[in-house]
Protein backbone atom coordinates (compact mmCIF):
# COMPACT_ATOMS: atom_id res chain seq x y z
CA UNK A 1 0.00 0.00 0.00
CA UNK A 2 1.02 3.65 -0.65
CA UNK A 3 3.91 2.45 -2.81
CA UNK A 4 6.70 4.98 -3.48
CA UNK A 5 4.98 7.37 -1.08
CA UNK A 6 1.88 7.77 -3.27
CA UNK A 7 -1.25 7.72 -1.10
CA UNK A 8 -3.77 5.11 -2.19
CA UNK A 9 -1.44 3.48 -4.75
CA UNK A 10 -1.07 -0.29 -4.38
CA UNK A 11 2.03 -1.91 -5.84
CA UNK A 12 3.75 -5.25 -6.27
CA UNK A 13 7.46 -6.09 -6.41
CA UNK A 14 9.12 -9.18 -7.86
CA UNK A 15 12.58 -9.32 -6.24
CA UNK A 16 15.80 -10.67 -7.68
CA UNK A 17 15.27 -14.26 -6.55
CA UNK A 18 11.59 -14.44 -7.57
CA UNK A 19 11.86 -15.08 -11.32
CA UNK A 20 14.00 -17.01 -13.81
CA UNK A 21 13.82 -18.30 -17.37
CA UNK A 22 16.28 -20.90 -18.66
CA UNK A 23 15.12 -21.68 -22.23
CA UNK A 24 16.52 -20.12 -25.40
CA UNK A 25 13.46 -17.98 -26.16
CA UNK A 26 13.87 -16.18 -22.83
CA UNK A 27 12.67 -12.75 -23.99
CA UNK A 28 9.34 -14.11 -25.22
CA UNK A 29 8.89 -16.22 -22.09
CA UNK A 30 9.58 -13.21 -19.87
CA UNK A 31 6.91 -11.26 -21.78
CA UNK A 32 4.42 -14.11 -21.37
CA UNK A 33 5.22 -14.38 -17.65
CA UNK A 34 4.55 -10.69 -17.22
CA UNK A 35 1.33 -10.89 -19.23
CA UNK A 36 -0.01 -13.54 -16.86
CA UNK A 37 1.23 -11.80 -13.73
CA UNK A 38 0.05 -8.34 -14.78
CA UNK A 39 -3.50 -9.59 -15.31
CA UNK A 40 -3.61 -10.85 -11.72
CA UNK A 41 -1.84 -7.81 -10.27
CA UNK A 42 -4.19 -5.28 -11.87
CA UNK A 43 -7.22 -7.37 -10.95
CA UNK A 44 -5.99 -7.19 -7.35
CA UNK A 45 -5.71 -3.40 -7.60
CA UNK A 46 -1.92 -3.19 -7.89
CA UNK A 47 -1.14 -0.50 -10.49
CA UNK A 48 2.58 -0.09 -9.76
CA UNK A 49 4.69 -3.03 -10.95
CA UNK A 50 8.37 -3.40 -9.98
CA UNK A 51 10.84 -6.09 -11.04
CA UNK A 52 14.49 -6.40 -10.00
CA UNK A 53 16.78 -7.83 -12.70
CA UNK A 54 20.46 -8.72 -12.96
CA UNK A 55 22.19 -5.77 -14.61
CA UNK A 56 24.44 -7.97 -16.79
CA UNK A 57 21.47 -9.78 -18.41
CA UNK A 58 19.94 -7.65 -21.20
CA UNK A 59 17.24 -10.15 -22.21
CA UNK A 60 14.72 -9.61 -19.39
CA UNK A 61 15.52 -5.89 -19.34
CA UNK A 62 14.59 -5.55 -23.02
CA UNK A 63 11.49 -7.69 -22.46
CA UNK A 64 10.32 -5.42 -19.64
CA UNK A 65 11.22 -2.31 -21.66
CA UNK A 66 8.83 -3.34 -24.43
CA UNK A 67 6.05 -3.47 -21.82
CA UNK A 68 6.61 0.06 -20.62
CA UNK A 69 9.06 -0.44 -17.73
CA UNK A 70 11.73 2.12 -16.93
CA UNK A 71 14.82 2.03 -14.72
CA UNK A 72 14.41 3.39 -11.20
CA UNK A 73 16.96 1.84 -8.82
CA UNK A 74 20.43 0.30 -9.15
CA UNK A 75 22.40 -1.96 -6.81
CA UNK A 76 26.17 -1.74 -7.28
CA UNK A 77 29.20 -3.41 -5.69
CA UNK A 78 32.97 -3.16 -5.47
CA UNK A 79 35.87 -5.02 -3.88
CA UNK A 80 37.31 -3.43 -0.77
CA UNK A 81 40.93 -2.60 -1.48
CA UNK A 82 43.29 -0.41 0.53
CA UNK A 83 43.25 3.15 -0.81
CA UNK A 84 46.30 5.42 -0.91
CA UNK A 85 45.15 8.67 0.66
CA UNK A 86 47.23 11.84 0.70
CA UNK A 87 47.19 14.74 3.10
CA UNK A 88 43.78 16.28 3.75
CA UNK A 89 42.41 19.24 5.66
CA UNK A 90 39.46 17.10 6.76
CA UNK A 91 39.27 14.74 9.72
CA UNK A 92 37.69 11.31 9.24
CA UNK A 93 36.02 9.44 12.10
CA UNK A 94 33.19 7.05 12.97
CA UNK A 95 30.36 8.29 15.16
CA UNK A 96 29.22 6.38 18.22
CA UNK A 97 25.57 5.19 18.01
CA UNK A 98 24.48 7.89 20.45
CA UNK A 99 25.95 10.58 18.18
CA UNK A 100 23.73 9.84 15.17
CA UNK A 101 21.82 13.09 15.69
CA UNK A 102 24.98 14.98 14.68
CA UNK A 103 24.17 14.32 11.01
CA UNK A 104 20.48 15.28 11.26
CA UNK A 105 21.04 18.42 9.18
CA UNK A 106 22.82 16.41 6.49
CA UNK A 107 20.02 13.84 6.47
CA UNK A 108 17.57 16.69 5.91
CA UNK A 109 19.75 18.02 3.09
CA UNK A 110 19.71 14.60 1.42
CA UNK A 111 15.94 14.33 1.77
CA UNK A 112 15.43 17.78 0.28
CA UNK A 113 17.77 16.94 -2.59
CA UNK A 114 15.76 13.81 -3.40
CA UNK A 115 12.45 15.68 -3.23
CA UNK A 116 13.57 18.28 -5.79
CA UNK A 117 13.81 17.88 -9.57
CA UNK A 118 14.73 15.73 -11.36
CA UNK A 119 14.32 13.09 -8.62
CA UNK A 120 10.84 14.04 -7.30
CA UNK A 121 11.17 11.23 -4.75
CA UNK A 122 8.10 11.08 -2.50
CA UNK A 123 9.67 10.22 0.85
CA UNK A 124 7.41 9.12 3.67
CA UNK A 125 6.80 11.76 6.40
CA UNK A 126 8.95 9.96 8.99
CA UNK A 127 11.80 9.17 6.58
CA UNK A 128 14.44 11.29 8.34
CA UNK A 129 13.22 10.31 11.80
CA UNK A 130 13.42 6.60 10.99
CA UNK A 131 16.92 7.01 9.55
CA UNK A 132 18.01 8.74 12.75
CA UNK A 133 16.51 5.98 14.88
CA UNK A 134 18.39 3.38 12.86
CA UNK A 135 21.71 5.08 13.60
CA UNK A 136 20.97 5.69 17.27
CA UNK A 137 19.95 2.07 17.85
CA UNK A 138 23.14 0.70 16.33
CA UNK A 139 21.34 -0.70 13.30
CA UNK A 140 23.82 1.15 11.13
CA UNK A 141 27.25 2.75 11.40
CA UNK A 142 28.06 6.34 10.39
CA UNK A 143 31.38 7.80 9.26
CA UNK A 144 31.89 11.54 8.80
CA UNK A 145 34.31 14.18 7.57
CA UNK A 146 34.91 17.14 9.84
CA UNK A 147 36.17 20.56 8.80
CA UNK A 148 37.25 22.65 11.77
CA UNK A 149 35.05 20.64 14.11
CA UNK A 150 31.91 20.82 11.97
CA UNK A 151 30.63 17.78 10.04
CA UNK A 152 30.56 18.43 6.29
CA UNK A 153 29.64 14.99 4.95
CA UNK A 154 28.60 11.53 6.04
CA UNK A 155 28.25 7.97 4.80
CA UNK A 156 26.17 5.33 6.58
CA UNK A 157 26.53 1.55 6.27
CA UNK A 158 24.69 -1.52 7.47
CA UNK A 159 24.82 -5.28 7.15
CA UNK A 160 22.15 -6.45 4.72
CA UNK A 161 20.21 -4.57 2.09
CA UNK A 162 17.36 -4.92 -0.38
CA UNK A 163 18.35 -8.25 -1.96
CA UNK A 164 19.78 -11.55 -0.77
CA UNK A 165 23.28 -10.82 -2.07
CA UNK A 166 23.61 -7.98 0.43
CA UNK A 167 23.43 -10.51 3.27
CA UNK A 168 26.88 -11.96 2.51
CA UNK A 169 28.84 -11.90 5.80
CA UNK A 170 31.89 -10.30 4.16
CA UNK A 171 29.87 -7.40 2.70
CA UNK A 172 28.77 -4.02 4.03
CA UNK A 173 26.17 -1.83 2.31
CA UNK A 174 25.93 1.95 2.09
CA UNK A 175 22.42 3.02 3.14
CA UNK A 176 22.84 6.80 3.23
CA UNK A 177 25.36 9.43 2.12
CA UNK A 178 25.40 13.17 1.57
CA UNK A 179 27.82 15.99 0.83
CA UNK A 180 26.51 19.58 0.55
CA UNK A 181 26.81 21.20 -2.85
CA UNK A 182 29.65 23.68 -1.98
CA UNK A 183 31.99 20.72 -1.36
CA UNK A 184 31.13 18.74 -4.48
CA UNK A 185 33.36 18.44 -7.51
CA UNK A 186 36.56 18.68 -5.43
CA UNK A 187 37.17 15.02 -4.65
CA UNK A 188 35.95 15.46 -1.08
CA UNK A 189 33.46 12.60 -1.09
CA UNK A 190 36.01 10.37 -2.81
CA UNK A 191 38.20 10.99 0.25
CA UNK A 192 35.36 9.98 2.56
CA UNK A 193 34.75 6.83 0.50
CA UNK A 194 38.46 6.00 0.57
CA UNK A 195 38.63 6.35 4.35
CA UNK A 196 35.52 4.18 4.69
CA UNK A 197 36.99 1.48 2.47
CA UNK A 198 40.23 1.40 4.47
CA UNK A 199 38.32 1.18 7.76
CA UNK A 200 36.13 -1.70 6.57
CA UNK A 201 39.07 -3.48 4.93
CA UNK A 202 40.85 -3.36 8.28
CA UNK A 203 37.88 -5.14 9.86
CA UNK A 204 38.06 -7.99 7.34
CA UNK A 205 35.24 -7.00 4.98
CA UNK A 206 35.83 -7.85 1.32
CA UNK A 207 32.99 -6.08 -0.52
CA UNK A 208 31.04 -2.85 -0.33
CA UNK A 209 27.60 -2.35 -1.86
CA UNK A 210 25.34 0.62 -2.51
CA UNK A 211 21.88 1.19 -3.98
CA UNK A 212 20.87 4.44 -5.64
CA UNK A 213 18.16 5.97 -7.80
CA UNK A 214 19.01 6.19 -11.49
CA UNK A 215 17.19 9.54 -11.74
CA UNK A 216 19.52 11.19 -9.20
CA UNK A 217 22.21 12.62 -11.54
CA UNK A 218 24.75 13.47 -8.81
CA UNK A 219 24.52 10.06 -7.17
CA UNK A 220 24.27 8.15 -10.46
CA UNK A 221 27.48 9.68 -11.79
CA UNK A 222 29.48 9.19 -8.60
CA UNK A 223 28.41 5.65 -7.74
CA UNK A 224 28.83 4.44 -11.33
CA UNK A 225 32.39 5.80 -11.27
CA UNK A 226 33.38 3.85 -8.16
CA UNK A 227 31.07 0.80 -8.21
CA UNK A 228 29.87 -1.83 -10.70
CA UNK A 229 26.06 -2.20 -11.08
CA UNK A 230 24.72 -5.71 -10.59
CA UNK A 231 20.95 -5.14 -10.44
CA UNK A 232 18.48 -2.90 -12.24
CA UNK A 233 15.04 -2.41 -10.67
CA UNK A 234 12.49 -1.40 -13.29
CA UNK A 235 9.02 0.02 -12.67
CA UNK A 236 5.79 0.40 -14.65
CA UNK A 237 2.78 2.48 -13.61
CA UNK A 238 -0.57 1.30 -14.99
CA UNK A 239 -3.07 4.01 -15.91
CA UNK A 240 -5.66 4.39 -13.18
CA UNK A 241 -8.53 4.45 -15.66
CA UNK A 242 -7.77 0.83 -16.54
CA UNK A 243 -8.53 -0.26 -13.00
CA UNK A 244 -11.67 1.85 -12.87
CA UNK A 245 -13.06 0.16 -16.01
CA UNK A 246 -12.52 -3.35 -14.70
Amino acid sequence: DNVFGTAGLKGVWSPLHAHAVARKDRANLYRRLYQAAAEKWVAAGALSHSVTLYAHDPVPREAMFTYGFGLRCVDAIRLLELQALGESRYEFCELAPGEAAAVAALRHGLAEHLRRYPCFLALEPRHEEKAGERGESGGSRIWVLRDGGGIIGYVECQAGGENFLCDAPDMMNICGAYLPEPYRGQGVFAQLLGHLMNALHGEGYLRLGVDFESFNPAGYGFWRKHFVPYTHSVVRRIDGAVSERR
